[in-house]
């Protein structure tokens, strides 16, 4: 979840090429980190520059403070090429050419993924995945054996390799509108900035967000369809998933952050028992969204606050 809207811009910067004479290339990578400073001065950004030689702070407490911040914009200069948190806002990564380039922009998080999941937005979680594993990962080493621990994903040192079957679990998610346990956890992990999150905690998080348990499933006939999907993976063998239920949500404003602040209003009033239709004139929201997208969510507010 985003606790933050304001940005963190990060980059990574190899400490030992840059230390290692006046060659061109350190020269190079000198020049980018100064460039990048300056533009966090004009626009009054905060700076933590770790390979900053006169730096006294680990990560770690350069990390907490980063997530303590609530009012700045953050620029993070790390020599840590295995950086992989959660830093609780959307994060900018910085490419060759740009400081603002929306490629390598991930502003997505879990909420985002379970909304995506209720509307069956597949494609877009897809996309959401290829940012993270070849942006992300293109920067920054993601480390697939703590991605896949737990899982039945074979194990494979080749995020392309490990991509091509989670592009067929994303294809059963479509044609059967089931999500494979093995993707419901990767999926938690890349999202959450969290490789260590373990299977059984992650299994009661599904079950919260989407109110399903996971259970058994074979296919015996997944490649006698004419939808177009091909299987390799997932025919003849049990696996276990869940059902993704249908929910009724407004696209494009449930995604919009301000929207979402309000629901998160919205859900504390109605918990504290504040009537529906006081919750909907303050926050100047449709009782009819209101009821869409909370009580949908959570059938208790519906029997308690209706």
């Amino acid at each position: 979840m985003l606790k933050n809207l304001n940005l963190i811009y990060l980059d990574y910067r190899d400490i030992t090429h840059s230390s290692s004479g006046f060659s061109l290339g350190a020269q190079h990578d000198f020049d980018h980190v100064e460039n990048l400073k300056k533009f966090a001065k004009n626009n009054n950004y905060t700076v933590y520059d770790l390979t900053y030689m006169e730096n006294t702070k680990t990560e770690k407490e350069i990390i907490e403070e980063i997530i303590d911040n609530k009012s700045d914009t953050i620029v993070y200069i790390t020599n840590n090429k295995s950086l992989f948190t959660n830093f609780y806002r959307p994060i900018q990564l910085i490419s060759s050419n740009s400081y603002e380039d929306n490629e390598f922009k991930i502003i997505e998080d879990m909420d985002s993924v379970i909304y995506n999941l209720q509307l069956k937005n597949v494609d877009n979680i897809g996309r959401h995945i290829r940012k993270i594993f070849f942006r992300y990962g293109a920067k920054f080493t993601i480390n697939i054996e703590l991605l896949i621990k737990e899982t039945s994903y074979n194990k494979t040192d080749s995020m392309k390799k490990l991509h091509d079957i989670i592009e067929e679990d994303l294809d059963l998610l479509k044609f059967k509108k089931i999500l494979t346990s093995r993707l419901s956890i990767i999926l938690y992990r890349l999202f959450f900035f969290d490789l260590d999150a373990k299977a059984t905690s992650i299994g009661y998080y599904y079950k919260e967000k989407l109110g399903v348990q996971s259970k058994s499933y074979k296919f015996n006939n997944l490649n006698n369809n004419t939808a177009g999907f091909y299987f390799k993976n997932l025919v003849n063998k049990p696996f276990r998933g869940y059902e993704i239920p249908i929910v009724k949500l407004q696209p494009m404003r449930y995604h919009d952050m301000l929207y979402k602040e309000k629901i998160k209003i919205a859900k504390k009033l109605l918990h504290n028992k504040v009537k529906i239709k006081v919750v909907s004139n303050a926050l100047e929201m449709t009782e009819e969204d209101l009821r869409d997208i909370i009580y949908s969510q959570n059938n208790t507010f519906s029997t308690l606050y209706n």
